[in-house]
């Protein structure tokens, strides 16, 4: 801010000593200070964000706004969907617009020989299905992995990225460079769910944290810790 309201001086000096005119280097001040920046903002120096929380509690809007300002969005799930179009043998991406209709709407039917229904589960099923299915057979930390490709692309182009789906302890410790930020927005479609995805964001809200608030690392490794001894005693 400093930076700019320094530009915005400098800016309106020159145009003072240009026209001589003390409202012509007002304007140029304004423009500097206000206007180019509204018209083309940068996100140079900003950092990385991940949002947190419950179904429905915000968390895409935030990403939306921040996308707004120059950000790139990127999923922990944008791996899990690129497997689940390979098992599913789709041969284009689902689009944003396709994938949310998907999402509300598809359903994985399987037959057998006879076509008989053997078992059929909705396409949001589906990915949880896939990305927890893989989470046990190769690790906690494998669609981490992937994300931390697609983040170190974008940051080598000075891009910072934003994700909304946050939901495990080790993603939100897998890199210092993330501002953590927690979303209890109360939409109609707020829903505090059950399972290992939720946890996180469940605990958030018992310990009595607050739309909006940063969520320190520090407090991540005590949750993480608590999350892997819940694992190891079977409990969820």
């Amino acid at each position: 801010m400093v930076k700019t309201i320094l530009f915005g001086i400098c800016s309106g000096v020159m145009m003072y000593v240009i026209s001589e005119s003390f409202v012509w280097a007002f304007v140029a001040f304004v423009v500097e200070l206000i206007i180019y920046p509204k018209l083309f903002p940068t996100t140079k120096g900003k950092p990385n964000i991940l949002f947190m929380g419950v179904r429905g509690a915000g968390k895409g809007y935030q990403a939306s706004q921040k996308v707004k300002e120059g950000y790139k969005k990127i999923s922990f799930a944008d791996g899990v969907r690129e497997v689940s179009y390979m098992l599913l043998d789709l041969k284009a991406p689902l689009t944003d617009v396709e994938y949310e209709r998907a999402k509300k709407g598809w359903k994985i039917v399987l037959l057998d020989e006879k076509g008989k229904i053997v078992s059929k589960v909705g396409f949001r099923d589906f990915l949880i299905l896939v990305g927890d299915g893989l989470r046990k057979k190769f690790g906690m930390d494998i669609w981490v992995k992937f994300f931390k490709k697609l983040k170190d692309h974008y940051n080598s182009m000075e891009i910072p990225v934003v994700a909304d789906d946050c939901r495990y302890t080790n993603e939100a410790l897998f890199d210092n460079d993330f501002e953590r930020i927690f979303c209890n927005y109360k939409s109609d479609r707020y829903e505090i769910a059950d399972g290992d995805s939720e946890w996180l964001a469940r605990r958030l809200i018992e310990l009595g944290y607050k739309d909006g608030d940063v969520i320190k690392k520090s407090v991540i490794k005590k949750l993480h810790k608590e999350f892997e001894e819940r694992l190891a005693n079977g409990s969820r």
